[in-house]
């Protein structure tokens, strides 16, 4: 019986000893790390929201002959449009809109074609409604937005590169490209 009271001591003193261990690392962890987690932010007014449906956008060219491309120099023109919803004009009333993404060295102001295409000899055109293009990674001409919702309508096309209609070296294949759009306003 001794034995059995001897062996609850030393558990209990180790139990003891344990616990205030513990608590010295949890105070000293407590003290070192006070105030190594910080938030920092920006709350601003957006005076139009991008609805859900024009967050990610595709446009689909289907399938672009290669005869039409070196006939008329550029495909028929498919429209995207862009849905802006609550727009305040008290916050706001122009806005322009940048598409980034990486640029054509043959035909600046255009969308290069991702290194996954097999397609070359072509690059992605775009333009407003009336027909003024919008460059690539360079802001747009001002629209005027109205209070509630608005869009905004473009039009994309595939365009042969000069070199490659002169020398018919248009190369056929699957073909995409890339670009992120955001929305400046004043």
């Amino acid at each position: 019986m001794n034995s059995m009271t001897s062996r609850k001591k030393v558990v209990l003193q180790v139990g003891i000893s344990f616990a205030a261990l513990l608590t010295m690392l949890l105070t000293s962890s407590l003290v070192r790390s006070a105030d190594n987690l910080q938030f920092k932010g920006t709350l601003i007014s957006e005076p139009c929201v991008v609805t859900a449906d024009s967050q990610e956008l595709s446009v689909n060219f289907g399938s672009v002959v290669d005869k039409f491309l070196y006939a008329n120099g550029q495909s028929p023109a498919q429209t995207f449009t862009f849905h802006l919803a609550e727009c305040n004009t008290d916050v706001a009333s122009n806005a322009a809109i940048t598409l980034q993404g990486t640029e054509s060295s043959v035909l600046p102001g255009f969308l290069k074609l991702d290194a996954s295409s097999t397609a070359t000899g072509v690059a992605i055109g775009i333009e407003q409604t009336d027909g003024e293009r919008v460059a690539i990674n360079k802001a747009a001409e001002k629209f005027r937005i109205s209070s509630g919702d608005n869009q905004l309508t473009l039009k994309a096309y595939v365009k042969g590169e000069p070199d490659a209609i002169a020398k018919n070296t248009i190369q056929a294949g699957e073909f995409s490209a890339t670009a992120t759009f955001s929305f400046a306003y004043e």
